[in-house]
Protein backbone atom coordinates (compact mmCIF):
# COMPACT_ATOMS: atom_id res chain seq x y z
CA UNK A 1 0.00 0.00 0.00
CA UNK A 2 2.63 2.46 0.58
CA UNK A 3 4.29 1.24 -2.39
CA UNK A 4 1.40 2.16 -4.32
CA UNK A 5 1.10 5.78 -2.68
CA UNK A 6 4.37 6.71 -3.10
CA UNK A 7 4.07 6.37 -6.81
CA UNK A 8 0.61 8.61 -7.00
CA UNK A 9 2.45 11.20 -4.61
CA UNK A 10 6.10 10.62 -7.03
CA UNK A 11 3.83 11.16 -10.30
CA UNK A 12 3.50 14.17 -12.51
CA UNK A 13 2.44 14.59 -16.10
CA UNK A 14 5.28 14.21 -19.14
CA UNK A 15 5.12 17.76 -20.66
CA UNK A 16 5.40 17.93 -24.59
CA UNK A 17 7.78 18.38 -26.20
CA UNK A 18 6.60 21.66 -27.50
CA UNK A 19 6.75 22.87 -23.97
CA UNK A 20 10.40 21.99 -23.69
CA UNK A 21 12.49 24.47 -22.25
CA UNK A 22 10.33 28.21 -20.99
CA UNK A 23 8.35 28.42 -24.13
CA UNK A 24 5.12 28.78 -22.60
CA UNK A 25 5.39 28.98 -18.67
CA UNK A 26 4.62 32.64 -18.88
CA UNK A 27 1.11 32.43 -20.00
CA UNK A 28 -1.01 33.48 -17.42
CA UNK A 29 -3.65 30.93 -17.90
CA UNK A 30 -1.64 28.56 -16.42
CA UNK A 31 -1.62 30.37 -13.32
CA UNK A 32 -5.03 30.77 -13.58
CA UNK A 33 -5.30 26.93 -14.27
CA UNK A 34 -2.98 25.74 -11.43
CA UNK A 35 -5.25 28.17 -8.98
CA UNK A 36 -8.51 26.30 -10.01
CA UNK A 37 -7.18 22.45 -9.75
CA UNK A 38 -5.77 23.67 -6.36
CA UNK A 39 -9.29 25.19 -5.03
CA UNK A 40 -10.86 22.09 -6.32
CA UNK A 41 -8.55 19.36 -5.20
CA UNK A 42 -9.61 21.42 -1.19
CA UNK A 43 -12.92 21.71 -2.45
CA UNK A 44 -15.06 19.71 0.21
CA UNK A 45 -17.72 19.77 -3.38
CA UNK A 46 -14.55 18.44 -5.00
CA UNK A 47 -16.18 19.00 -8.48
CA UNK A 48 -14.69 17.69 -11.58
CA UNK A 49 -12.96 19.56 -13.95
CA UNK A 50 -13.36 20.15 -17.59
CA UNK A 51 -11.07 21.49 -20.44
CA UNK A 52 -12.42 22.35 -23.45
CA UNK A 53 -12.06 24.94 -26.36
CA UNK A 54 -11.36 25.04 -30.04
CA UNK A 55 -9.20 22.72 -31.92
CA UNK A 56 -5.40 23.51 -31.84
CA UNK A 57 -5.76 26.39 -29.29
CA UNK A 58 -3.75 23.75 -26.96
CA UNK A 59 -6.23 22.50 -24.32
CA UNK A 60 -3.43 19.02 -23.10
CA UNK A 61 -0.26 21.38 -23.40
CA UNK A 62 -2.36 24.38 -21.41
CA UNK A 63 -3.04 21.05 -18.69
CA UNK A 64 0.58 19.59 -18.89
CA UNK A 65 2.50 22.85 -18.57
CA UNK A 66 0.41 24.24 -16.02
CA UNK A 67 0.49 21.25 -13.20
CA UNK A 68 4.18 20.58 -14.07
CA UNK A 69 6.12 20.20 -10.92
CA UNK A 70 3.38 19.44 -8.78
CA UNK A 71 3.10 16.22 -6.93
CA UNK A 72 0.35 13.51 -6.89
CA UNK A 73 -0.85 13.84 -10.45
CA UNK A 74 -1.87 11.05 -12.42
CA UNK A 75 -2.16 10.95 -16.43
CA UNK A 76 -4.29 8.26 -18.82
CA UNK A 77 -5.70 8.56 -22.15
CA UNK A 78 -8.94 7.24 -22.29
CA UNK A 79 -10.63 5.09 -25.55
CA UNK A 80 -13.31 3.38 -23.72
CA UNK A 81 -17.26 3.28 -23.78
CA UNK A 82 -17.48 4.69 -20.64
CA UNK A 83 -18.41 1.81 -18.30
CA UNK A 84 -14.55 0.66 -17.12
CA UNK A 85 -12.78 4.12 -15.49
CA UNK A 86 -12.69 2.26 -12.04
CA UNK A 87 -10.88 -0.58 -13.66
CA UNK A 88 -8.50 1.24 -16.02
CA UNK A 89 -7.62 3.41 -13.15
CA UNK A 90 -7.05 0.95 -10.34
CA UNK A 91 -4.99 -0.62 -13.56
CA UNK A 92 -2.97 2.60 -13.49
CA UNK A 93 -2.24 2.57 -10.32
CA UNK A 94 -0.69 -0.81 -9.28
CA UNK A 95 1.16 -0.81 -12.55
CA UNK A 96 2.71 2.20 -10.99
CA UNK A 97 3.38 1.03 -7.41
CA UNK A 98 4.52 -2.58 -9.16
CA UNK A 99 1.90 -4.82 -7.69
CA UNK A 100 0.06 -7.57 -9.28
CA UNK A 101 -3.51 -6.49 -11.10
CA UNK A 102 -5.43 -9.15 -10.11
CA UNK A 103 -5.14 -9.65 -6.03
CA UNK A 104 -6.50 -12.20 -3.61
CA UNK A 105 -10.05 -11.74 -2.26
CA UNK A 106 -10.51 -8.43 -3.94
CA UNK A 107 -13.15 -7.20 -5.54
CA UNK A 108 -12.87 -4.92 -8.52
CA UNK A 109 -12.27 -1.05 -7.13
CA UNK A 110 -11.14 -2.14 -3.83
CA UNK A 111 -7.39 -1.67 -3.86
CA UNK A 112 -8.53 1.63 -6.25
CA UNK A 113 -10.54 3.11 -2.96
CA UNK A 114 -7.64 1.83 -0.40
CA UNK A 115 -4.81 3.34 -1.84
CA UNK A 116 -7.30 6.74 -3.14
CA UNK A 117 -8.17 6.86 0.84
CA UNK A 118 -4.41 5.46 2.04
CA UNK A 119 -2.75 8.31 -0.13
CA UNK A 120 -5.29 11.34 1.52
CA UNK A 121 -4.00 10.08 4.74
CA UNK A 122 -0.73 10.07 4.37
CA UNK A 123 -0.41 13.82 2.14
CA UNK A 124 -3.65 15.86 3.30
CA UNK A 125 -5.07 15.70 0.07
CA UNK A 126 -6.58 14.09 -3.03
CA UNK A 127 -4.30 12.45 -6.12
CA UNK A 128 -5.73 14.16 -9.39
CA UNK A 129 -6.72 12.42 -12.16
CA UNK A 130 -6.10 13.68 -15.86
CA UNK A 131 -8.16 11.98 -18.42
CA UNK A 132 -7.36 12.67 -21.86
CA UNK A 133 -10.58 12.59 -24.29
CA UNK A 134 -10.33 10.34 -27.39
CA UNK A 135 -11.04 13.06 -29.89
CA UNK A 136 -13.90 10.14 -31.53
CA UNK A 137 -15.77 9.88 -28.23
CA UNK A 138 -19.10 10.57 -28.30
CA UNK A 139 -21.50 12.55 -25.68
CA UNK A 140 -22.91 9.09 -24.57
CA UNK A 141 -19.44 8.01 -23.62
CA UNK A 142 -18.69 11.11 -21.98
CA UNK A 143 -21.45 11.13 -20.03
CA UNK A 144 -20.95 7.93 -18.32
CA UNK A 145 -17.40 8.96 -17.45
CA UNK A 146 -18.62 11.87 -15.82
CA UNK A 147 -20.88 10.74 -13.87
CA UNK A 148 -18.41 7.94 -12.89
CA UNK A 149 -16.19 10.42 -12.18
CA UNK A 150 -18.83 12.17 -10.15
CA UNK A 151 -19.11 8.44 -7.86
CA UNK A 152 -15.44 8.29 -7.22
CA UNK A 153 -15.13 12.21 -6.83
CA UNK A 154 -17.82 14.20 -5.87
CA UNK A 155 -19.23 11.56 -3.64
CA UNK A 156 -16.41 9.23 -2.27
CA UNK A 157 -14.27 12.04 -2.56
CA UNK A 158 -11.51 9.87 -3.43
CA UNK A 159 -9.54 11.97 -6.17
CA UNK A 160 -10.00 15.49 -8.15
CA UNK A 161 -10.88 14.45 -12.48
CA UNK A 162 -9.77 16.87 -14.91
CA UNK A 163 -10.88 15.73 -18.24
CA UNK A 164 -9.50 17.01 -21.54
CA UNK A 165 -12.04 17.22 -23.89
CA UNK A 166 -9.94 17.06 -27.52
CA UNK A 167 -13.56 17.30 -29.66
CA UNK A 168 -16.20 20.21 -28.84
CA UNK A 169 -18.93 17.14 -29.67
CA UNK A 170 -17.80 15.17 -27.35
CA UNK A 171 -19.07 17.89 -24.42
CA UNK A 172 -22.14 18.52 -26.78
CA UNK A 173 -25.36 17.24 -26.57
CA UNK A 174 -24.81 15.13 -23.11
CA UNK A 175 -27.52 12.84 -22.40
CA UNK A 176 -27.16 14.79 -18.47
CA UNK A 177 -26.32 18.02 -17.54
CA UNK A 178 -22.59 19.04 -17.54
CA UNK A 179 -23.47 21.02 -14.19
CA UNK A 180 -25.91 17.48 -13.19
CA UNK A 181 -22.40 16.08 -13.41
CA UNK A 182 -20.73 18.23 -10.48
CA UNK A 183 -18.46 19.28 -13.09
CA UNK A 184 -16.63 22.75 -13.70
CA UNK A 185 -15.70 23.86 -16.80
CA UNK A 186 -12.19 25.79 -18.35
CA UNK A 187 -12.16 27.05 -21.43
CA UNK A 188 -8.81 26.98 -23.06
CA UNK A 189 -7.89 30.18 -24.51
CA UNK A 190 -6.07 31.55 -27.50
CA UNK A 191 -2.66 33.07 -27.04
CA UNK A 192 -2.83 36.48 -26.22
CA UNK A 193 -1.36 38.87 -28.67
CA UNK A 194 1.47 39.66 -26.01
CA UNK A 195 1.81 35.99 -25.05
CA UNK A 196 2.01 34.99 -29.42
CA UNK A 197 4.53 37.91 -29.94
CA UNK A 198 6.68 36.33 -26.85
CA UNK A 199 6.58 32.81 -28.17
CA UNK A 200 7.14 34.11 -31.89
CA UNK A 201 10.12 36.08 -31.01
CA UNK A 202 12.00 32.87 -29.05
CA UNK A 203 11.45 30.57 -32.04
CA UNK A 204 11.51 32.24 -35.74
CA UNK A 205 14.78 33.87 -37.14
CA UNK A 206 15.03 37.29 -35.94
CA UNK A 207 13.81 39.39 -38.45
CA UNK A 208 12.71 42.89 -38.12
CA UNK A 209 8.77 42.76 -37.38
CA UNK A 210 8.53 39.18 -38.34
CA UNK A 211 6.41 37.93 -35.48
CA UNK A 212 3.60 40.90 -35.79
CA UNK A 213 3.55 40.10 -39.40
CA UNK A 214 3.02 36.40 -38.44
CA UNK A 215 0.27 37.49 -35.79
CA UNK A 216 -1.50 39.39 -38.42
CA UNK A 217 -1.40 36.65 -41.39
CA UNK A 218 -2.10 33.66 -38.60
CA UNK A 219 -3.61 34.57 -35.60
CA UNK A 220 -2.07 33.67 -32.05
CA UNK A 221 -3.64 29.99 -32.08
CA UNK A 222 -0.88 27.74 -30.10
CA UNK A 223 -0.99 25.18 -32.68
CA UNK A 224 -0.68 27.27 -35.80
CA UNK A 225 2.22 29.02 -34.07
CA UNK A 226 4.08 26.13 -33.35
CA UNK A 227 3.87 24.62 -36.58
CA UNK A 228 4.48 27.71 -38.15
CA UNK A 229 7.79 28.12 -36.38
CA UNK A 230 8.65 24.41 -37.13
CA UNK A 231 8.13 25.64 -41.01
CA UNK A 232 10.46 28.66 -41.03
CA UNK A 233 13.11 27.22 -38.41
CA UNK A 234 16.15 27.40 -40.43
CA UNK A 235 15.40 29.93 -42.97
CA UNK A 236 18.12 32.38 -43.51
CA UNK A 237 16.55 35.00 -45.33
CA UNK A 238 13.80 37.05 -44.59
CA UNK A 239 11.68 36.95 -48.52
CA UNK A 240 12.19 33.50 -47.34
CA UNK A 241 10.65 33.55 -44.25
CA UNK A 242 7.18 35.43 -45.65
CA UNK A 243 6.62 33.52 -48.21
CA UNK A 244 6.40 30.31 -46.00
CA UNK A 245 4.08 32.57 -43.44
CA UNK A 246 1.81 33.58 -46.32
CA UNK A 247 2.00 29.65 -47.72
CA UNK A 248 1.05 28.18 -44.68
CA UNK A 249 -2.03 31.24 -44.22
CA UNK A 250 -3.09 29.90 -47.86
CA UNK A 251 -2.60 26.36 -46.78
CA UNK A 252 -5.05 26.87 -43.74
CA UNK A 253 -7.61 28.95 -45.48
CA UNK A 254 -8.12 26.54 -48.02
CA UNK A 255 -8.70 23.85 -45.37
CA UNK A 256 -11.15 26.24 -43.21
CA UNK A 257 -13.37 26.70 -47.10
CA UNK A 258 -13.28 23.33 -47.68
CA UNK A 259 -14.53 22.54 -44.01
CA UNK A 260 -17.15 25.31 -44.16
CA UNK A 261 -18.63 24.06 -47.91
CA UNK A 262 -18.61 20.69 -46.24
CA UNK A 263 -20.85 21.80 -43.36
CA UNK A 264 -23.15 24.02 -45.54
CA UNK A 265 -23.50 21.10 -48.15
CA UNK A 266 -25.04 19.09 -44.95
CA UNK A 267 -26.84 22.08 -43.87
CA UNK A 268 -28.44 22.40 -47.58
CA UNK A 269 -29.79 18.60 -47.09
CA UNK A 270 -32.23 19.70 -44.89
CA UNK A 271 -35.84 21.02 -45.63
CA UNK A 272 -35.63 23.44 -43.98
CA UNK A 273 -32.55 24.69 -45.12
CA UNK A 274 -32.96 28.56 -46.10
CA UNK A 275 -29.91 30.32 -47.93
CA UNK A 276 -31.04 33.75 -46.49
CA UNK A 277 -31.01 32.50 -42.46
CA UNK A 278 -27.73 31.03 -42.98
CA UNK A 279 -26.11 34.22 -44.63
CA UNK A 280 -27.28 36.21 -41.70
CA UNK A 281 -26.38 33.92 -39.48
CA UNK A 282 -22.68 34.17 -40.45
CA UNK A 283 -22.76 37.67 -41.02
CA UNK A 284 -23.47 37.88 -36.95
CA UNK A 285 -21.04 35.76 -36.41
CA UNK A 286 -18.28 37.86 -37.84
CA UNK A 287 -20.21 40.68 -36.23
CA UNK A 288 -19.44 38.86 -32.77
CA UNK A 289 -15.96 38.11 -33.65
CA UNK A 290 -15.25 42.15 -34.47
CA UNK A 291 -12.84 43.80 -32.69
CA UNK A 292 -15.31 46.17 -32.49
CA UNK A 293 -16.92 45.87 -28.46
CA UNK A 294 -19.85 47.51 -28.88
CA UNK A 295 -20.79 45.45 -32.27
CA UNK A 296 -19.72 42.33 -30.87
CA UNK A 297 -21.50 42.33 -27.93
CA UNK A 298 -25.03 42.65 -29.80
CA UNK A 299 -24.20 39.60 -31.92
CA UNK A 300 -24.48 36.71 -29.16
CA UNK A 301 -25.26 33.60 -30.70
CA UNK A 302 -26.41 30.45 -29.38
CA UNK A 303 -26.69 27.01 -30.56
CA UNK A 304 -30.65 27.16 -30.91
CA UNK A 305 -30.19 30.08 -33.22
CA UNK A 306 -27.56 28.22 -34.92
CA UNK A 307 -29.71 25.39 -35.45
CA UNK A 308 -32.73 27.43 -36.92
CA UNK A 309 -30.71 28.75 -39.60
CA UNK A 310 -29.33 26.04 -41.17
CA UNK A 311 -32.68 23.99 -40.97
CA UNK A 312 -31.54 20.96 -38.14
CA UNK A 313 -34.60 19.58 -36.63
CA UNK A 314 -32.76 18.25 -33.69
CA UNK A 315 -29.41 19.78 -31.87
CA UNK A 316 -27.23 16.51 -31.91
CA UNK A 317 -27.43 16.58 -36.15
CA UNK A 318 -26.13 20.04 -35.50
CA UNK A 319 -23.54 18.81 -33.53
CA UNK A 320 -22.26 15.75 -36.10
CA UNK A 321 -22.19 18.12 -38.74
CA UNK A 322 -20.06 20.36 -36.77
CA UNK A 323 -17.65 17.34 -35.95
CA UNK A 324 -17.17 16.31 -39.80
CA UNK A 325 -16.85 20.15 -40.62
CA UNK A 326 -15.82 22.48 -37.76
CA UNK A 327 -17.52 25.33 -39.11
CA UNK A 328 -17.68 27.39 -35.87
CA UNK A 329 -17.44 26.55 -32.20
CA UNK A 330 -20.12 26.02 -29.46
CA UNK A 331 -19.56 26.00 -25.70
CA UNK A 332 -20.56 23.37 -24.32
CA UNK A 333 -21.58 25.23 -20.92
CA UNK A 334 -23.26 28.44 -22.65
CA UNK A 335 -24.34 27.18 -25.72
CA UNK A 336 -22.81 30.33 -27.46
CA UNK A 337 -21.41 30.25 -30.76
CA UNK A 338 -17.75 31.30 -31.45
CA UNK A 339 -15.93 31.93 -34.61
CA UNK A 340 -13.68 28.42 -35.27
CA UNK A 341 -10.41 30.30 -35.89
CA UNK A 342 -8.59 33.20 -37.50
CA UNK A 343 -8.89 31.32 -40.96
CA UNK A 344 -12.20 30.46 -40.88
CA UNK A 345 -13.13 33.76 -40.41
CA UNK A 346 -11.62 34.62 -43.82
CA UNK A 347 -13.34 31.55 -45.41
CA UNK A 348 -16.62 32.96 -44.44
CA UNK A 349 -16.13 36.37 -45.48
CA UNK A 350 -15.28 34.91 -49.01
CA UNK A 351 -18.30 32.60 -49.05
CA UNK A 352 -20.28 35.81 -48.55
CA UNK A 353 -18.75 37.27 -51.30
CA UNK A 354 -19.78 34.46 -54.12
CA UNK A 355 -19.54 37.24 -56.83
CA UNK A 356 -15.66 37.51 -56.21
CA UNK A 357 -13.40 34.91 -58.01
CA UNK A 358 -13.16 31.67 -55.85
CA UNK A 359 -9.56 30.37 -55.68
CA UNK A 360 -10.50 27.85 -53.04
CA UNK A 361 -10.47 25.02 -56.39
CA UNK A 362 -12.03 21.81 -55.78
CA UNK A 363 -8.65 19.53 -53.95
CA UNK A 364 -9.02 18.00 -50.94
CA UNK A 365 -7.25 20.36 -47.99
CA UNK A 366 -3.92 19.08 -46.95
CA UNK A 367 -5.98 17.99 -43.80
CA UNK A 368 -9.43 17.45 -43.52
Amino acid sequence: MASAVDSIDSSTLALNQALDGDELVARDCFAEFTSMVSLARTDKQNPSLLVYGARGVGKTSLVEAALQGTAGVLGMSYNGDGTDLEQRLEQLLLKLAGLPEHGPKADLGDRLRAILTFYQIVHKRRPVVVIDINERTGPATLSKLLLAAKQLGFQEKLATFIFVVSASRSALGLTIGIRQSRVRGYRAPDFSEDEALAYLAKHLPPFPGMAEFVVQQIGTRAMDLVELCSECRGVELEPECRERVEAYREACIKDARFALRGFVAIAKKNEAFSKEASVAFFRQLLAADSDDAALAGTCVLDDDYAADAFGFEEPELLLLALAKYHAFAIDPFDHTISMQSHFMQTAIEQYLQPEAPSAAGTSEPRSA
